[in-house]
């Protein structure tokens, strides 16, 4: 097999079996900067579940309630919920949501309805300026990027870099360049944020750092770490 059809053979098999899961639960920008923000420390599952729960009606609702929710409530919310480190957890949350509402002025990071052309590119532009203006808890620029379809290639992190070395697209002593350039062919001219997310399915529920689940992997017939065993 040639190794543009192996590459293609990956993104088959990886969207068979994680597309449905990878999405953030809401269309909302701002819910998807949530569920990304507890993807960053949680697994896949968790931070759908947090991310819907706190904007249950019955809970707090809106962002809005959340960001005037004291950190001890929402820190016990949290961790009711399964979610690890709760106490800074809720601290970055109520901050992340102030950002928000001073940077835009509300709690939407969604333009205007009947935006025109030229206000649709302003704002888009605003939101490239708002990544770069917050300090983020614990996040790289490139991995929010890569999730927000901010830009043209996959972020070179943990889980990918594993990847890459287990498939054996990479080598151990590849150089950081070699590495991308092998990210960059297997990405083709596939849409690189579901491209990150659907590898970042991979990386955290089977593909794991310690005790990798080979035997469930649906690469396992095309990744030579698999195939070894």
């Amino acid at each position: 097999m040639q190794l543009t059809e192996v590459h293609s053979a990956i993104w088959t098999k990886l969207e068979e079996k994680y597309k449905k899961i990878i999405n953030p639960p809401m269309t909302g920008t701002l819910d998807q900067v949530i569920f990304y923000f507890f993807l960053c420390h949680n697994s896949i599952p968790a931070a759908r579940k947090i991310t819907k729960a706190l904007s249950d009606s019955e809970e707090f609702g809106t962002w809005l309630e959340v960001r005037a929710a004291g950190p001890r409530e929402l820190a016990d919310f949290l961790k009711k919920n399964g979610i690890s480190n709760s106490t800074s957890r809720a601290r970055y949350l109520i901050v992340l949501l102030d950002q928000v509402w001073e940077f835009f002025d509300d709690c939407s990071l969604d333009p205007p309805p009947n935006a025109s052309s030229f206000e649709l590119e302003e704002f888009h532009q605003k939101k490239i300026a708002f990544l770069n203006a917050v300090r983020w808890d614990g996040w790289s620029l490139p991995y929010l990027k890569g999730l927000w379809g901010l830009t043209q290639r996959i972020p070179l992190d943990p889980h990918v870099d594993r990847i890459l070395l287990r498939l054996g697209l990479a080598e151990e002593n590849s150089s950081t360049r070699a590495k991308k350039e092998a990210l960059q062919e297997l990405r083709g001219k596939r849409e690189p944020s579901e491209s990150y997310r659907l590898l970042l399915a991979l990386g955290q529920t089977t593909c794991l750092q310690s005790e990798p689940r080979c035997q469930k992997c649906p690469l396992k017939e095309l990744c030579k770490t698999g195939r070894d065993l």
